[in-house]
């Protein structure tokens, strides 16, 4: 593939310039846990925006102990979206109808501008999640304007899940 057919990063990473993350550790009860958008969850910065200087961000959310119904449907103006199920259950549906359920040990990648929505969150929910940039762009509700980038990305461009 040569360089003008491949899509930039948002941050400008390519092959040619990847991105430089320094050292960071976060230990378990490490962090300070904030509030999270979507209600009955909280979230705690793992460190990697700041060694990453904001290239890429992994945070630990958590529910809040209560379990939790159909959310709405969002995207984000971001590279990827990748998460990973430490504890509980989630499921999701994606832009193309498919409601997928994951639990311990399970994973999933949206790329960018990708809509999907909880469909279920359990109690015990204990999720990592790594973006790329660390700003996350949330964009609320399927009649919501994108960017204009959002023309410019594949239009078959669809989730990758792991169980």
């Amino acid at each position: 593939m040569s360089t003008s057919s491949r899509t930039e990063w948002i941050d400008g990473w390519t092959v040619e310039r990847p991105a430089q993350i320094g050292y960071v550790a976060v230990g378990a009860e490490e962090g300070i846990w904030g509030s999270w958008p979507q209600g009955g969850l909280e979230v705690r910065d793992l460190g990697l925006s700041e060694a990453s200087g904001g290239r890429i961000s992994a945070h630990h959310v958590r529910s809040l102990g209560t379990e939790t119904g159909l959310g709405e449907w969002h995207c984000y103006d971001l590279d990827f979206e990748f998460f990973y199920v430490i504890k509980g259950s989630i499921a999701l549906e994606n832009q193309e109808g498919e409601v997928k359920e994951f639990g311990p040990g399970d994973s999933g990648y949206h790329p960018g501008l990708y809509w999907h929505r909880e469909h279920f969150l359990s109690a015990d929910l204990d999720v990592v999640r790594i973006t790329a940039p660390a700003d996350d762009r949330r964009i609320d509700g399927r009649d919501s304007p994108l960017p204009a980038r959002a023309g410019t990305l594949p239009a078959d461009r669809t989730g990758v899940y792991t169980r």
